[in-house]
C-alpha cells in the first residue's frame, strides 16, 4: 500500500475494466463522480387542481426551454444543434396535449403528471433494438430531469470538477457535459452510455477520450487511464503501464504538430489535404481544423431510413454547420446520389435490372424535383456562410448540368424574392 492508503503503483494493483470505445484518445487522471444527487421529488410535489397543475407545468417547460436556448447561443454549431433538439421538443404543442390527456386522472401533483408524460415518451426509445434510438432516450431523460428540477425548485449550479479529472458514473447528459470546464477534463468513463449518444459525439469533436458500457462501475478517487481507442479503463495503473500510456500521449502531441503543419513537397509546392465526409458527426474537431477543406461530402446521411426525406431547414442547418467548421475553407457537397443499387426508403424507388444505367444520381434527382429543389434551396442558403461548391453525381450529358443550373436560377429568384439570403455556388 502507498502512504495515501491506495494501491502502490509499483505493485500489481492495477486492473483493466473492459468497455466500448466512444471517443478515441488517451486520458490519464483521477476518477471523479458526477452522478446527480438523489432528490426527494415527492416531498416537494404538492397536490393541486388540474388547471393549476397545467399552469405550473407549462411555466416550468417554458422556463427550461428558454434556459436551453440561452445556453445554445454561447456554444459551437454542433453543440447548439443538439440543444435545439431539446428546445424543439419542449416547444412542441403536442407535449402540452399529452399533459392535458394525463390531467384529471389519479395523479393530482405536477411532478407525478410530468413523470407519467415523459415515461410514455421515453419507454419506446429504451425498448428499441437500434442503439441510436436507445441513445435518444438519454436526451429525453435529460429534459425530464431539467423540468423536474424546476418544479421541485432544485438549484442547479455548474458542476465544479478538479483539474485532471476523468468523469465517471452511470451516464452523462448533454446539458451537464456542456456546462463543464473542459480544460479540467482528461476523459470520460461511464457504466452505461452509448457510442452513438450526443455526449459521445461532443466528446469526439472536442478530442476527449471516452469509454462506455463498462463491465463494472469505476471507483471514484482512483488514478486511472481512459483508453478511448481500445474501449478500456485501467484503474490503479502500474508505473510501467503509466509510462507506456504517457509515451502514447506524447506521441499524439507530436502527431498533432505534423497534423496541423502544411503539406509541402520537396519542390516547395504546397499540397492541399481535403477530407471525404460520409457523416459530419464522425469528424473530430482536430480533423476539421487540420484539413484544407472537404473534397467530397456525401449528403446521403441526411436521408434517414424512416420513410421521410429531410426538410429544407434541417438540410440548411447541416450544410451551414459544415461551412462554419471549415471557417472559409472550401467544401464540395455532392447532391443526393441514390437509386438503383443505392435505395433509400424516403424515395420509394422501383427495382432495376441495371441500376447504373437507370434512375440513379442526377437522373433520379431531376425526376423528383420536389426533393431535389429542397436540397438545392438549402445548399444555396448555406452558401452565404462559406466557400460551398456543388457536385452533381452520375452525370452523363451536358444537358443534365444545364437543367440543374436553370433550376437553381429559378429557386434563387424565389429565395431572394422572399427575403432569404442565398447565392448560387459553382455547380458541376
Amino acid at each position: 500500500m502507498s502512504e495515501e492508503g491506495g494501491p502502490d503503483p509499483r505493485t500489481d494493483g492495477e486492473r483493466t475494466v473492459r468497455g466500448r470505445p466512444a471517443a478515441p484518445g488517451t486520458g490519464i487522471g483521477t476518477l471523479f463522480s458526477l452522478d446527480a444527487p438523489t432528490v426527494d421529488f415527492a416531498a416537494s410535489d404538492e397536490t393541486m387542481p388540474p388547471e393549476r397543475i397545467r399552469e405550473v407545468l407549462v411555466g416550468a417547460i417554458r422556463d427550461t426551454g428558454e434556459a436551453l436556448a440561452a445556453l445554445s447561443l454561447s456554444l459551437d454549431p454542433q453543440a447548439a444543434e443538439i440543444l435545439e433538439f431539446q428546445t424543439a421538443f419542449l416547444a412542441d404543442p403536442g407535449l402540452i396535449e399529452e399533459i392535458d390527456t394525463v390531467l384529471g386522472t389519479a395523479d393530482d401533483r405536477p411532478l407525478a403528471v410530468w413523470s407519467r408524460v415523459m415515461e410514455a415518451q421515453i419507454r419506446p426509445f429504451e425498448e428499441e433494438e437500434d442503439e441510436y434510438f436507445r441513445a435518444r432516450a438519454a436526451d429525453l431523460r435529460d429534459m425530464e430531469r431539467s423540468v423536474a428540477d424546476r418544479l421541485a425548485a432544485v438549484r442547479t449550479e455548474r458542476p465544479t470538477i478538479p483539474h485532471g479529472s476523468i468523469l465517471c458514473g452511470d451516464d452523462l447528459s448533454p446539458s451537464t457535459f456542456l456546462s463543464l470546464d473542459r480544460d479540467r477534463l482528461e476523459g470520460i468513463a461511464l457504466a452505461r452510455g452509448s457510442a452513438t449518444s450526443h455526449v459521445a459525439m461532443l466528446a469526439r469533436s472536442r478530442g476527449i477520450p471516452m469509454v462506455v458500457a463498462l463491465a463494472e462501475p469505476p471507483d471514484p478517487g482512483a488514478r486511472a487511464i481512459v483508453d478511448g481507442s481500445g474501449g478500456n479503463l485501467v484503474i490503479h495503473p502500474s508505473i510501467s503501464t503509466l509510462a507506456a500510456f504517457e509515451r502514447r500521449v506524447e506521441a499524439a502531441g507530436v502527431s498533432d504538430e505534423i497534423l496541423f503543419a502544411p503539406a509541402i513537397l520537396p519542390s516547395g509546392e504546397r499540397v492541399g489535404i481535403h477530407i471525404n465526409v460520409d457523416d459530419p458527426s464522425a469528424v473530430s474537431e482536430r480533423e476539421w481544423r487540420a484539413c484544407d477543406g472537404v473534397g467530397l461530402m456525401r449528403s446521403e446521411f441526411l436521408f434517414s431510413s424512416d420513410g421521410s426525406p429531410p426538410d429544407e431547414e434541417s438540410q440548411y442547418s447541416a450544410y451551414r454547420s459544415i461551412l462554419e467548421h471549415l471557417d472559409g475553407r472550401p467544401a464540395i457537397i455532392r447532391t443526393l446520389d441514390v437509386g438503383g443499387d443505392k435505395p433509400v426508403a424516403a424515395l420509394d424507388q422501383p427495382a432495376e435490372s441495371n441500376p447504373f444505367l437507370g434512375l440513379r444520381g442526377i437522373r433520379l434527382c431531376l425526376a423528383r424535383p420536389s426533393v431535389f429543389s429542397l436540397q438545392l434551396r438549402a445548399l444555396m442558403r448555406a452558401a452565404v456562410h462559406g466557400d460551398l461548391r456543388i457536385m452533381l453525381p452520375m452525370i452523363c450529358v451536358q444537358a443534365e448540368i444545364d437543367r440543374t443550373r436553370r433550376l437553381c436560377d429559378e429557386l434563387l429568384t424565389q429565395l431572394t424574392d422572399s427575403g432569404r439570403k442565398a447565392r448560387r455556388p459553382p455547380i458541376g
